[in-house]
C-alpha cells in the first residue's frame, strides 16, 4: 500500500515538481494551497484551495496522511516592508505553528518534512562588499537570520526540535534550501524570462552577486529521498540543499542573451552588499545519495519552454461571483455560512443576494443586493443581462417558487458559463409534485405514508396530515385531522394532499450529488424540537438505515447539487415525508459539520479532485444567529 502524502503549499514551484514525482510513483497526494489548482493537477490529486490557517483537523483526519511535507510560505525578495511584517506573521509564523501542531498529533503521520532556508545562517558568511571567493556553507556555522523570513524559518526549526523530543515515533527532517527557482515561479530567473518573452527590459542592480540556484525539480527529488528513506530520528536531521554550484548575475544574463538576441538590459546603480552563497551538500548526499541534475542553463531552458506553453493556455475560470437568490432575513444564516466559507477559501470575488422586493433588511447589503425581475419567461432577457453585467457565474436558488424557472433555463445558462446549484427540470418538477413523487417511491418499495388526493375511506380513529400537493404553493399544514373532519378542511387548500399520520422521530437529510447523480456527501440531522413545521433544535447523527434509503432514492431519481429530504423513523423503518431539491433553511448545521457543498460544486466544474472531510457532531438552535454547539 502506497503512502499518502499531504503537501502544504503544493501549488508552489517546488510543490508542483514534487507532486509530479509522487504521481509518477503512484502515491496518493493531497495538496492544500491558497492558489487556484494548477492545470496539471486536474483530477489527479485531492485539492483544497483556501487559507490554510482554517484547515480543519477533520479534513486531515479523513485523508490519514503518512507524510506531511510543509512547503507553504510567503517571501519578499526585495526590501522588506512593514506590511510584509504582518504577512510574514500570519502566513509563515502563525500558519506553520498551526499546521505543525495539528500534524504532530496524528498517529498516521510518521514523517514531517519542513522546507527551511539558508537565510537562517549568519549573513557574515555569505554577504560581502565587492567580489569575493566562494565559501561553501555547511550546517554547523552560526545561525543569525538576516531577515523576517529567515527568522520565521528558524523559529519553526526550533519548534520541530521540541516536537521531536515528545513524538519519538515521527521522523522529522529539515531542508535548508538555497536560491530556489523553477517553472511558474516569481523568482528572478522566471521574472526575467517572462520579461524577455514580452520584449521588456531587465533591470539589473549589480552583476557580481553569486547565488547557489537550485532548480525546483532538484528540490523535489531531494524531498522524495526524505519521503522514501528511513533513518535514525535521534540525529540532527537538518540538511543544506543547493545545487553545489554558484553563478554570477552576469552568468544568468549571458545565458538569456544567447536565447534572446535583442535582450534589453538596464543597469541601475545601487550600493548594496553582494551575496556569495554556496551550499555544502555533503551531509545530505552522504545520507541519501542525492545529486543535483540541473545546471543554470538547463534550468533556464526548461523555464523558457514552460512560459511559451503558458502563453497558449486558456486560464481556468477564477474570481467568480455568486448570487444567492430569493434572499430574506430568515436566510441570513445561509449567507453567513457562505461568507465565512469564502473568507477561508477565496472561491468568489463577490457574493450577491437578490429578491424581487426590497425591504429594510436588504439595505445592510448595499452594493451587494440585486433587485431582480420576477422569475418568469418574459423577463429572461432582462434577468440574464443583469446577471452577466455583475459577472455572476454561480447561482444558488433558495426558494421553491423559483426552482422550476431556473431549472428550465439551466442548460441555456451553462452556455454562458453560468452554473446553477440545483437539479435538472425533470427532477425539480417531480419533487414539486408530492403525489407523483410518493407514487414513484412506493412503486420502488421505499416506505412512504399512505397518500391520497381524495378523501380516504378509513376508520374514524385514523389521523391524517393535510398539506399542499405542490411545493411552490403557499405552505399550509394541518396535523392530527381525523377521518370525519377531512372534508371540511380540504377547502382550506388549493391542491390538497392527504397523508396518513405517522408518529416517530423526525429527521432531515442534506446531501450533495454530482453531475452524474452520485451522492458525494451526506448529513443526517435529528429534528429534536419542531415549531410550525420548522426545526428549532437539530442534531447531527448517524443512521445506517436512513443512509441506505437515501442511497436507493438517488438511484431512482437523478439529483444534482444540494438536496434536502425529510422523514420519520419508526419501528426500524424510515418513511419519506418531503423532498426539497434545494438548500434547506436549517441546513447550515450540515455545512458547519463538514458538508462543503460549494467546494464540491465549484471544484467539480473546475476539474478539481477534492477530499471529503470527516463529520463534526453538532447541535443547532435555530434563529438568534443559529447557534451551534
Amino acid at each position: 500500500m502506497k503512502k499518502k502524502i499531504f503537501i502544504s503549499g503544493g501549488s508552489g514551484v517546488i510543490g508542483r515538481s514534487l507532486v509530479k514525482l509522487l504521481l509518477r510513483k503512484k502515491y496518493e497526494v493531497y495538496v492544500a494551497d491558497l492558489k487556484d489548482q494548477p492545470h496539471d493537477f486536474r483530477d489527479k490529486v485531492y485539492y483544497r484551495k483556501g487559507n490554510l490557517n482554517f484547515l480543519t483537523e477533520n479534513e486531515i483526519k479523513s485523508f490519514k496522511p503518512d507524510v506531511f511535507v510543509h512547503l507553504a510560505a510567503v517571501f519578499e525578495r526585495t526590501k522588506e516592508t512593514y506590511e510584509f511584517y504582518e504577512n510574514n506573521f500570519q502566513n509563515n509564523i502563525q500558519l506553520s505553528n498551526y499546521l505543525l501542531k495539528i500534524f504532530s498529533k496524528f498517529k498516521s503521520v510518521k514523517k514531517i518534512i519542513y522546507a527551511s532556508s539558508y537565510l537562517t545562517y549568519d549573513e557574515k558568511y555569505y554577504m560581502k562588499k565587492g567580489d569575493v571567493i566562494n565559501y561553501p556553507i555547511n550546517e554547523n556555522i552560526n545561525l543569525n537570520p538576516r531577515n523576517l523570513i529567515g527568522a520565521a524559518k528558524l523559529y519553526h526549526e526550533k519548534e520541530l526540535e521540541l516536537i521531536k523530543r515528545f513524538e519519538k515515533n515521527k521522523q522529522i527532517s529539515i531542508l535548508r534550501i538555497f536560491r530556489g527557482y523553477g517553472c511558474g515561479s516569481n523568482d528572478i530567473v522566471s521574472r526575467w524570462v517572462r520579461k524577455a518573452l514580452n520584449n521588456k527590459p531587465l533591470e539589473v542592480y549589480g552583476e557580481n552577486g553569486k547565488f547557489d540556484y537550485i532548480f525546483s525539480d532538484d528540490s523535489a527529488s531531494a524531498l522524495l529521498k526524505l519521503i522514501e528513506k528511513n533513518f535514525n530520528n535521534d540525529k540532527n536531521n537538518i540538511f543544506n540543499l543547493g545545487s553545489g554550484r554558484n553563478y554570477k548575475i552576469r552568468d544568468l544574463l549571458g545565458i538569456l542573451e544567447k536565447k534572446f538576441k535583442k535582450l534589453k538590459i538596464i543597469k541601475l546603480k545601487k550600493q548594496i552588499l553582494i551575496e556569495n552563497s554556496l551550499s555544502n551538500n555533503k551531509k545530505f548526499t552522504d545520507l541519501t545519495g542525492w545529486k543535483s541534475v540541473y545546471n543554470l542553463e538547463k534550468g533556464v531552458q526548461k523555464i523558457l519552454n514552460f512560459e511559451k506553453k503558458e502563453i497558449l493556455k486558456k486560464k481556468p475560470l477564477v474570481n467568480n461571483n455568486l448570487l444567492i437568490s430569493c434572499f430574506s432575513e430568515k436566510k441570513y444564516p445561509i449567507y453567513d455560512y457562505i461568507n465565512q466559507f469564502n473568507l477561508r477559501n477565496n472561491y468568489f470575488e463577490k457574493i450577491f443576494v437578490s429578491n424581487m422586493k426590497k425591504n429594510p433588511f436588504h439595505t445592510y447589503f448595499k452594493n451587494f443586493f440585486l433587485n431582480l425581475p420576477e422569475c418568469k419567461k418574459k423577463n429572461y432577457g432582462k434577468l440574464i443581462s443583469m446577471i452577466k453585467s455583475y459577472k455572476i457565474n454561480y447561482i444558488l436558488p433558495t426558494s421553491d417558487y423559483e426552482l422550476n424557472f431556473w431549472s428550465k433555463i439551466k442548460n441555456q445558462l451553462l452556455k454562458e458559463n453560468i452554473y446553477l446549484i440545483i437539479s435538472g427540470n425533470k427532477t425539480i418538477k417531480l419533487c414539486q409534485d408530492k403525489f407523483k413523487f410518493f407514487k414513484i417511491l412506493k412503486k420502488n418499495s421505499i416506505n412512504v405514508p399512505a397518500t391520497y388526493i381524495e378523501k380516504p375511506n378509513d376508520d374514524k380513529k385514523s389521523k391524517f396530515v393535510i398539506k399542499e400537493r405542490y411545493s411552490f404553493t403557499k405552505k399550509k399544514l394541518l396535523l392530527n385531522v381525523r377521518t370525519n373532519n377531512i372534508s371540511k378542511n380540504l377547502k382550506k387548500f388549493k391542491n390538497p394532499l392527504i397523508q396518513k399520520m405517522i408518529n416517530g422521530d423526525e429527521f432531515s437529510i442534506d446531501f450533495f450529488s454530482n453531475k452524474s447523480g452520485k451522492i458525494i456527501d451526506l448529513r443526517i440531522r435529528k429534528r429534536i424540537k419542531i415549531v410550525d413545521g420548522e426545526a428549532k433544535i437539530t442534531r447531527i447523527v448517524r443512521n445506517n438505515k436512513i443512509e441506505k434509503t437515501i442511497g436507493l432514492i438517488s438511484k431512482i431519481i437523478k439529483f444534482e447539487g444540494l438536496v434536502n429530504i425529510q422523514g420519520i423513523y419508526k419501528n426500524n423503518n424510515f418513511y419519506i415525508l418531503e423532498c426539497n431539491p434545494r438548500i434547506g433553511g436549517a441546513s447550515t448545521i450540515s455545512f458547519y459539520s463538514g458538508l462543503e457543498f460549494l467546494r464540491y460544486f465549484v471544484d467539480e466544474n473546475l476539474g478539481v479532485k477534492y477530499f471529503i472531510p470527516e463529520e463534526k457532531k453538532l447541535t443547532q438552535f435555530r434563529f438568534q444567529a443559529d447557534k451551534l454547539i
